[in-house]
């Protein structure tokens, strides 16, 4: 009798092992054909570009050069976590490959059945783990300097969201660094999972969602507070303050929902799927992300660009004239943050 029921158990975890790897699948999908959509543009505003739109910000206010820029958006949404989790945009070279790395870390241990066993399983789950905790902090600061820039360089501003963001981030390290302490191999059928693993009190990683819960609401509310009163003061700024807010929004609705639902899992969801919604969530920051970052850039860079298909166009006009002239690094155009 107690052998059936292990078989019967062992079975129910096979399939639930199962579903998280075809869930997994599914996501990654997602963020390649994202990226097969928004090469076009990727190549046009940041492959032929000097500039990132942290680099321009950042420059504009003589604080880092244009290849500082460009690394932070090569840092920037690279979150990532494998089956066991620890687990937002401003230059697109770490937004999208970065995560590459992830993928192939995350893909291996979920297909690879050389990839098992406690010696290998475990450094895995450590390399993609902290990965993602850089990650984390990176498309952190560039929302920071996105933010702080809108606020005009207040230094009250500043310095608010720097320690936010640093309890925020200590908390999301620390609960990574917890999973790390705790971590063991599960032994698991290289033809569901060849490497599996599994850390003790999961409740522990509860911080790391309320961290990025806080900071995204933090970041939304100095957005909305800004922007709106811009808006209604300065209609020629509209199209620019418009795009913020409307991506900044839709960033914030989607990562609080994913985060919550992060939390949910965890704590109701059985073993193998509790961890299910773990690449949804690198996927979704990846995503946003890099759209974030196009549209700014395709803005910024083309008067006639249409952020809703991610294309410069012929029809119509836009308040927000600008031009550019990328040699010398100077933009000049007319919208305002206000003061």
């Amino acid at each position: 009798m107690s052998s059936s029921a292990e078989l019967a158990a062992a079975v129910d975890s096979a399939n639930e092992t199962f579903a998280n790897n075809c869930a997994t699948a599914a996501f990654v999908t997602i963020l390649v054909y994202d990226w097969l959509l928004t090469l076009r543009s990727e190549v046009e505003y940041i492959w032929r570009q000097k500039m990132s739109f942290v680099s321009f910000a950042l420059t504009k206010f003589c604080l880092v050069d244009n290849k500082q820029g460009k690394l932070l958006y090569f840092l920037a949404s690279s979150v990532e976590y494998s089956s066991a989790p620890p687990s937002h945009s401003s230059s697109v070279i770490q937004n999208r490959y970065l995560v590459i790395i992830d993928l192939v870390i995350l893909l291996n241990s979920y297909a690879n059945p050389i990839i098992h066993g406690s010696k290998v399983c475990v450094p895995w789950f450590h390399i993609d783990s902290w990965l993602g905790v850089v990650s984390i902090v990176s498309i952190d600061t560039i929302m920071l300097i996105r933010t702080w820039a809108m606020w005009h360089r207040s230094k009250k501003v500043l310095v608010l969201l720097l320690s936010l963001q640093a309890l925020c981030n200590l908390a999301e390290a620390g609960a990574t660094l917890w999973a790390s302490l705790t971590l063991f191999s599960i032994p698991s059928p290289n033809n569901i999972r060849p490497c599996l693993t599994g850390f003790a009190r999961p409740n522990v990683l509860y911080a790391l969602w309320m961290g990025v819960v806080v900071w995204d609401f933090v970041i939304m509310i100095f957005t909305l507070v800004r922007a709106i009163p811009t808006m209604r003061l300065n209609r020629a700024a509209s199209p620019m303050i418009g795009l913020i807010l409307r991506d900044g929004i839709q960033y914030f609705i989607l990562m609080l929902f994913i985060a919550l639902g992060n939390i949910v899992v965890l704590n109701v969801a059985p073993g193998p799927l509790a961890t299910m919604l773990l690449t949804l969530q690198r996927v979704t920051n990846s995503v946003i992300g890099s759209r974030i970052m196009l549209n700014l850039r395709g803005m910024l860079l083309n008067p006639s660009y249409n952020s809703r298909t991610g294309s410069g166009t012929l029809e119509g006009s836009t308040t927000l004239e600008l031009s550019v002239r990328v040699n010398r690094s100077v933009y000049s155009n007319e919208y305002s943050l206000g003061k």
